[in-house]
């Protein structure tokens, strides 16, 4: 039998490589998979932050047919076909290098004849819903994210501003140039 403060000693030291024990498994275990939904509800929670990731997947994986999710599944990564593990945190800094690089999104082809003849700067990024082979998805999305069931749908930082009949009402009313420019974009045409 040991001495007390021998034993004390080893009582120390057996808790001491226990709680290190814990820590080094608890950190292994935090390098998650963060394609699981539960990592990212308090994200992307917002149909904002949503559609913003799904024109992000669209301009970035354009050959990428979109995956079909559940009615009410958050549009994660994942859920969005994206197969690396990411995390919150850097899908939300892609997500908006992405919104400040084309700020202004044409869904169809219908809604940029107007936009081309303002010759805006930057240019918007145009996704022709017709020529995918998953359009009926694509508008499911759209619906959902932005409560609007037809296309064009035109989307300037991460909301709808209407369809084509809005934008050219928006342009007859002289509404359409600044609300391009208070959004940071800059109208070259008229």
């Amino acid at each position: 039998m040991f001495p007390p403060t021998v034993r004390k000693l080893f009582l120390y030291l057996g808790a001491a490589i226990s709680c290190f024990l814990v820590i080094q498994l608890g950190l292994k275990s935090q390098t998650r998979d963060y394609r699981s939904a539960k990592h990212w509800s308090a994200l992307i929670n917002d149909p904002t932050l949503q559609l913003k990731g799904l024109i992000h997947v669209l301009k970035h994986y354009p050959d990428q047919s979109l995956p079909e999710v559940e009615d009410g599944t958050l549009l994660s990564p994942h859920a969005l076909g994206v197969e690396e593990s990411i995390r919150p945190s850097e899908w939300i800094r892609r997500v908006t290098a992405t919104e400040k690089e084309t700020p202004l999104v044409v869904f169809s082809k219908a809604g940029k004849r107007l936009l081309e003849r303002l010759d805006i700067e930057p240019k918007p990024f145009i996704v022709e819903t017709n020529l995918r082979n998953d359009t009926q998805l694509l508008k499911n999305y759209l619906t959902r994210l932005t409560g609007r069931a037809t296309v064009p749908n035109i989307i300037l930082n991460g909301r709808s501003i209407g369809g084509s009949d809005d934008i050219h009402s928006m342009h007859h009313k002289k509404e359409l140039k600044p609300l391009l420019e208070d959004a940071g974009l800059v109208v070259k045409g008229a």
